[in-house]
């Protein structure tokens, strides 16, 4: 009996130790190769979730609504209602996994209106050179874009357009040429085709971004040239649709509104391309050309002056001597 609780004893503090180093072995897994958990922060109207080795971005974004959101309610002329998630993927394939499949590998973040959620890419895998605080502002653009029309029929152009310019992009240099060498080309996207947007490749897409953005300066040219502001523009889209209000605006209908855009485009950008790398290459070879071409005609015109000169120098003595024979001989 005593053999047999000495056993039982045993055993029972063998279970032990295996349940122990069994929950042990598990909590170093979890801890180890789990995903750590994500933090959410509630600021104003928006939770924002991120993983701890993201707070830096955390708080950047931040920053970015405590700065923006109230230049965004006055240029919309609406309030935030309700709660919106804004995320920050702790990996790529998180983000990924997030955005979905429809979503192009080039996009660095993105708005889903029906979720009233924004995914957020790190900047470090941003497929272009973009400010992260840039990129904040351009979807915050959506929401409230679609918070204040909804469904309305307005073309992509406008609203992505609209999200360029309040997040302050500028056509820098390299951007005039992107847009000169699409002139040159005949590629240059109709402003209708934007609407496709998602399905193109990367450069199409900085392109058709590009152009959305000239379109918004060559309407906010009409309106201003007209005594209008942007907070009327956008008022009457709200109220009569885009089409009648760019009507009223402009006097042009979206397909003329189009033809006039491309010929301010391609006055205000066509010069863009000389400043092409490959247009300069060619440039800069045509001006060593016609500089070798002049150094040769010069080196030639020299030479054919020196013969000349040595041709006279050599006339000289003979000619002297025909005067001093006839001073000499008179008869001669």
């Amino acid at each position: 009996m005593r053999r047999f609780f000495y056993k039982y004893t045993l055993l029972k503090s063998l279970d032990k130790a295996w349940v122990f180093n069994i929950i042990l072995f598990l909590v170093f897994a979890i801890t180890r190769f789990s995903p750590s958990m994500n933090v959410d922060v509630r600021h104003r109207q928006f939770i924002v979730s991120y993983s701890p080795e993201d707070e830096t971005y955390a708080k950047r974004l931040l920053v970015v609504l405590d700065k923006e959101i109230a230049v965004f309610e006055n240029f919309f002329n609406t309030k935030l209602e309700g709660i919106f998630t804004i995320e920050i993927p702790a990996s790529q394939t998180d983000y990924n996994t997030s955005a979905g499949s429809n979503i192009p590998e080039w996009s660095n973040a993105l708005y889903m209106p029906s979720q009233r959620r924004m995914i957020l890419k790190k900047p470090e895998w941003f497929s272009s050179e973009e400010n992260f605080e840039q990129v904040i502002s351009h979807e915050l653009s959506h929401l409230f874009f679609h918070q204040k029309y909804g469904h309305s029929a307005i073309p992509l152009w406008f609203n992505e357009g609209l999200a360029e310019y309040l997040s302050d992009k500028r056509i820098e240099m390299p951007e005039g040429v992107i847009i000169a060498n699409a002139i040159f080309t005949r590629k240059i996207i109709p402003l209708m085709n934007i609407d496709s947007l998602l399905l193109f490749n990367s450069g199409r897409a900085r392109l058709a971004y590009l152009e959305s953005l000239t379109a918004i300066q060559f309407l906010e040219s009409i309106i201003s040239s007209r005594g209008n502001e942007w907070d009327e523009f956008m008022e009457m889209v709200n109220q009569a649709g885009f089409e009648i209000t760019l009507k009223s605006f402009t006097t042009y209908d979206q397909v003329d509104f189009e033809i006039f855009w491309y010929r301010w485009l391609s006055e205000k950008y066509k010069w863009f391309i000389i400043l092409n790398w490959e247009n300069l290459i060619w440039i800069f070879m045509t001006i060593v050309l016609l500089g070798a071409l002049y150094a040769v005609r010069y080196r030639n015109k020299k030479t054919l002056e020196d013969w000349e000169n040595d041709e006279s120098l050599q006339l000289e003595p003979e000619d002297q001597v025909n005067i001093d024979i006839n001073i000499d001989n008179p008869n001669y």
